[in-house]
């Protein structure tokens, strides 16, 4: 095998082999984000059905008396 030869096939192995760590990077980068807004998610509903409990409950202290 000539020094070219060579060359050639360590970029053929090398660059898929840093695309595949690359993607798998970013894979990681979106699920850490989409884990991080599904948090924020659930915390907003939680206040919301929270803010939903209070209102009926006033609105049974004040019309149900």
């Amino acid at each position: 095998m000539t020094d070219t030869q060579l060359m050639t096939l360590a970029v053929a192995i090398a660059v898929p082999v840093a695309a595949l760590i690359l993607s798998n990077s970013r894979v990681s980068d979106v699920k850490e984000t989409l884990r991080a807004e599904l948090a924020e998610l659930r915390s907003d509903m939680r206040n919301g059905f929270e803010r939903m409990e209070l209102l009926l409950k006033m609105h049974e202290t004040e019309h149900h008396k």
